[in-house]
């Protein structure tokens, strides 16, 4: 079976928590996010069709550094049925493999967490800026159903939200966001950087998101009574106390 991807990176120590992966970038997205810097992904440039054989056997060469393999995009669960083959494939590898996903396709979500040791769920924006921040006319009941899929999936996984200056950086948006998730095992706040491009060019321009105030909006997240993380270009991952 073929899957359109982007690339293999060898090995990375920032993409699953305390693991040093491989990762895997899946061409194509239902969304169309603004500030999303994985153009060419998205657009579907510079990416090919290989099969999920061809994908092993490169990460089969340096299994000997990794304990895990991240599947990244785009979106990945668009290639359902490659993306399952491609999971199984790594777990009789005795590999642990993480999904970052945009919550969109709960029906495939609810099959994959099966498949899965980890899943990362972008969430955009509270309710009133989905639509703006996902670049789509949003069903927000699908982002719903699968945080409620993890919730009750027994396996790791966090929510995460690019916090863009400007946009979804006032305390309200989290305030609303916190309300709109309930309650997770782990919710982070990432640092909006604009370096290398961003879908919609104007977003190019617009500031790096301030460390210090996203430490001030996690306080806020973390009044909410959740497990709360910040990862920044400074400093990385660090906890909220």
């Amino acid at each position: 079976m073929k899957i359109n991807i982007g690339g293999i990176l060898d090995m990375s120590t920032v993409d699953y928590p305390g693991k040093v992966s491989s990762v895997v970038f899946f061409c194509g997205c239902n969304f169309r996010c603004p500030f999303c810097y994985n153009v060419s992904l998205v657009r579907g440039e510079a990416c090919e069709e290989v099969e999920v054989e061809e994908v092993v056997k490169k990460i089969k060469g340096f299994k000997e550094f990794i304990d895990s393999v991240t599947i990244t995009g785009g979106e990945p669960t668009l290639q359902e049925e490659g993306l399952k083959e491609l999971c199984v494939r790594l777990k009789n590898m005795k590999l642990l493999v993480k999904l970052d996903t945009n919550g969109y396709r709960p029906e495939v979500l609810k099959e994959l967490v099966k498949l899965v040791d980890f899943v990362s769920l972008d969430v955009k924006a509270p309710p009133d800026k989905y639509n703006f921040l996902s670049g789509i006319e949003c069903e927000l009941q699908k982002i719903k159903k699968s945080i409620e899929i993890l919730k009750n999936s027994g396996i790791d996984y966090e929510l995460r939200t690019t916090v863009v200056p400007g946009v979804n950086d006032g305390v309200d948006d989290i305030k609303k966001l916190c309300e709109f998730i309930g309650k997770v095992k782990c919710y982070v706040l990432q640092q909006f950087r604009p370096e290398g491009g961003t879908l919609d060019p104007k977003f190019s321009e617009t500031e790096k998101m301030d460390r210090n105030r996203l430490w001030e909006l996690a306080k806020v997240a973390k009044s909410f009574g959740l497990n709360v993380k910040i990862r920044t270009e400074e400093d990385g991952e660090r906890v909220v106390e």
